[in-house]
């Protein structure tokens, strides 16, 4: 019997002192975390962007902890929201809203009538210089357009992903009685009137808006 309490006194303080370093590690969440992503993603230089900065700020977003137990939750979880909210606003802001996904560039460009090359051919091979340089400008207007092509379609597919998780977030992070500070939110860091709208109408879709 004597063994048996032992292991019984064992377990219990296996179990205390587990106990102890979840709430130890709880406690070492710094206040400022999630305020210093948002800050950092804020920082970034956004007049020239690519998919790649904004698949990286989005991430960082995902990643301020979610700490239920923490003091410092009701902040931080809103300035994950507002963090998240401001990717979403960089990807609507650099979205065309003219691109046409069946306008493709072309795999291979075809050189200019007379110059006696097939498509894809080495501009160097046309002697003409006049038909030359109308070969590069057309490969160089193709580049132009692939490159805003992956971009634009780059976007339309990380502008769902975001949403999707923005509307998953509120969803699981605020109560029905948070839902003034989440409204407030989305008409500060969402400057398109259209989209404001359309992600207010998603997020309440999954029952969280009045």
């Amino acid at each position: 019997m004597s063994q048996i309490r032992k292991n019984i006194r064992f377990i219990l303080f296996l179990i205390i002192f587990n106990n102890q370093l979840m709430a130890e590690s709880v406690e070492r969440v710094t206040p400022d975390s999630a305020a210093a992503v948002y800050q950092s993603i804020q920082s970034n230089h956004w007049d020239s962007v690519d998919i790649k900065q904004i698949s990286n700020a989005f991430k960082n977003s995902i990643f301020i902890a979610e700490q239920p137990r923490s003091k410092t939750w009701d902040v931080d979880k809103k300035t994950k929201l507002k963090s998240l909210l401001f990717v979403l606003n960089i990807i609507d802001l650099k979205r065309d809203a003219k691109f046409d996904p069946n306008d493709m560039p072309l795999l291979n460009v075809a050189p200019p009538d007379g110059s006696g090359l097939d498509s894809g051919m080495d501009p160097d091979q046309i002697k003409d210089p006049i038909l030359k340089k109308e070969y590069l400008d057309a490969i160089e207007k193709n580049h132009v357009k692939a490159e805003n092509y992956n971009f634009q379609s780059g976007l339309i597919s990380k502008r769902e992903e975001v949403i999707q998780y923005v509307v998953s977030y509120v969803k699981r992070s605020f109560s029905s009685g948070e839902m003034a500070d989440v409204k407030d939110l989305i008409e500060a860091q969402l400057k398109n009137d259209p989209f404001r709208n359309e992600i207010a109408k998603k997020i309440g879709n999954v029952g969280v808006l009045p």
